[in-house]
């Protein structure tokens, strides 16, 4: 009989569950940048500040990884993580909640693009394309002292 994390639901085995705890505010990328002009070609540059938010999110998913069975994962490159994945037939299903530091409007589902984004750089999922992250349910926590986001991946193996 299965125990802990590998219960059997039909031809669906749950492998892992990983809990992951974000401290800081999320600022979303989308919503934040700008337009440089470099020699009559413009584009679309992302905000630092929203960038280095993105990078503190993924060291801090990475350290919380190494203490998991996920740690080989936080190290290799995407597409190594990618291959891994799809051999073992790897899908997730990710909960998130998000608590703010303040009352000022926020759009969850920007926030929910950063957040997967960093899951996706730090290793924690493969990748957050539909074949892999089948379903994503997202909760607004309020407000609170320590704002930040609290994530939980279940992890299935879905070899037939």
């Amino acid at each position: 009989m299965p125990t802990g994390s590998q219960k059997k639901e039909g031809k669906t085995k749950m492998r892992e569950t990983i809990k992951l705890r974000f401290d800081g505010q999320i600022l979303s990328k989308k919503n934040r940048h700008m337009v440089a002009r470099i020699g009559g070609h413009s584009f679309i540059k992302p905000d630092q500040e929203a960038k280095a938010n993105e990078d503190n999110m993924v060291n801090q998913f990475k350290a919380q990884l190494m203490t998991t069975t996920r740690r080989v994962r936080a190290i290799q490159t995407k597409e190594r993580r990618v291959l891994e994945a799809k051999a073992a037939g790897e899908t997730y299903e990710v909960e998130i909640r998000i608590t703010e530091p303040n009352m000022v409007r926020r759009d969850l589902d920007n926030q929910t693009s950063t957040i997967m984004d960093a899951l996706t750089r730090s290793g924690a999922i493969a990748d957050d394309c539909w074949t892999f992250v089948r379903k994503i349910t997202v909760e607004a926590g309020g407000v609170s002292q320590t704002p930040g986001a609290d994530v939980k991946i279940a992890i299935e193996d879905n070899r037939r």
